[in-house]
């Protein structure tokens, strides 16, 4: 249902158009990685007469992880704050902005800089949509829009690799013009988005003790590192299986992204079901067997056999995050709730190549049998533990 403390609606605030608004929250986080990665080695040879360009150019595409983790949580003091609607406008003109700088940058490090920006930006910009969801919607009609989320992070994630692989053969700064064109959506998220009313009275309890907090951010920081760890070892994976063809490698990355948008449409459902945990120890699960697989692939299809179940976890995962961060959280809480965990999901993108290098030594069937048990225990653990609350988790 919608929160009857809102303003009264009009048709630029229906929900036909205020739900697209802000689920493009998501979809500019996606574009940070999709939309600059088929031009990378572009990028590379444009400035190969530089020291460290091979380096510095894969670290425009991990960079913005990092000032996403940095700029949620201060993201979430300001929408409460100055609100969450300026936060947002200012966070999409920026956005916008410091994507004509990275096409207007005369060497990496500006580069650098510009992604940087985006990556601070983009923490502003999803915050603040998903604090708005929590506003103006509740109970199962707020797990259908977070569903629709993941759906739309999976979804967008397919159509910007393919159109950032088109544009990045006619010139390395073309796809930074996708991030420059975000700036179009300010004069629908004027009309559309309605700052929340202040209310004297919370819809719900607080969400716990700080030691609580901290708990669901480390668990978001490892569930990040866990689920990440695929997408960054697949590659390498089919290489070693002799599957190089760049178009074959990112048919099989399209299709574990592709799976996700299934599971994350079906989250409300599988929510109301299995409640908020038992629906995350379900991801943890998929992306253990998933992991498993990958670990005995012995052949392509056996390859695409193992992601498919990794893309059904990952599709589970930011709106798992997103509702057991809501859960029982006042409306004086939400953005810095949600600023909090957005911080921790993209500490532990950040982490997950990090954390899973060193264990590259044990070959990689190894180590995707490493992930793949200890994503399983984790769900055990989660079945097992004192987290699984019947009702009172929904």
């Amino acid at each position: 249902m919608t929160d009857q403390s809102l303003p009264a609606a009009s048709r630029w605030t229906s929900n036909a158009i205020r739900i697209p608004v802000l689920l493009s929250g998501n979809v500019l986080l996606v574009m940070l990685v999709a939309a600059v990665n088929p031009a990378l080695p572009a990028i590379e040879r444009n400035f190969a007469s530089e020291p460290n360009a091979g380096f510095l150019a894969r670290l425009a595409l991990t960079t913005p992880a990092l000032f996403i983790a940095l700029g949620s949580l201060p993201a979430g003091l300001l929408c409460n704050a100055v609100g969450r609607k300026p936060v947002l406008l200012v966070s999409v003109f920026g956005f916008a902005a410091s994507g004509a700088l990275c096409i207007a940058s005369p060497n990496l490090l500006v580069l650098l800089a510009g992604r940087s920006l985006q990556g601070l930006f983009a923490a502003g910009v999803v915050t603040a949509c998903t604090t708005l969801i929590a506003d103006y919607f509740s109970g199962a009609a707020r797990d259908r829009v977070i569903g629709l989320q993941g759906a739309a992070v999976s979804g967008s994630s397919m159509i910007f690799l393919l159109l950032s692989g088109v544009l990045a053969t006619m010139d390395w700064r073309a796809p930074f013009g996708l991030y420059v064109a975000t700036a179009l959506l300010l004069p629908l998220m004027m009309v559309s988005i309605v700052e929340p009313l202040k209310r004297d009275s919370d819809i719900g309890a607080a969400v716990g003790p700080r030691r609580a907090r901290l708990a669901l951010m480390g668990f978001a920081v490892f569930s990040s590192v866990v689920m990440f760890m695929p997408s960054v070892h697949a590659p390498f994976l089919l290489a070693e299986l002799g599957v190089i063809d760049p178009i074959l490698i990112g048919l099989a990355l399209a299709l574990m992204t592709g799976v996700g948008i299934a599971t994350a449409l079906g989250y409300a459902t599988l929510r109301a079901k299995l409640g908020g945990w038992g629906t995350f120890a379900l991801a943890l699960i998929f992306a253990g067997i998933g992991m498993g697989v990958l670990g005995f692939a012995t052949s392509f299809n056996a390859a695409i056999a193992g992601l498919v179940p990794v893309g059904a976890g990952m599709g589970l995962m930011l709106p798992g995050l997103t509702t057991l961060a809501l859960d029982r959280t006042s409306p004086e809480e939400r953005a810095g709730v949600v600023g909090a965990v957005m911080a921790s999901i993209f500490f532990g993108e950040f982490l997950s190549p990090l954390v899973s290098e060193p264990l590259k030594v044990l070959g990689a069937s190894n180590m995707f049998f490493s992930f793949a048990g200890v994503a399983v225990l984790a769900a055990i653990l989660i079945l097992l533990g004192p987290t699984r609350r019947s009702h009172n988790e929904k």
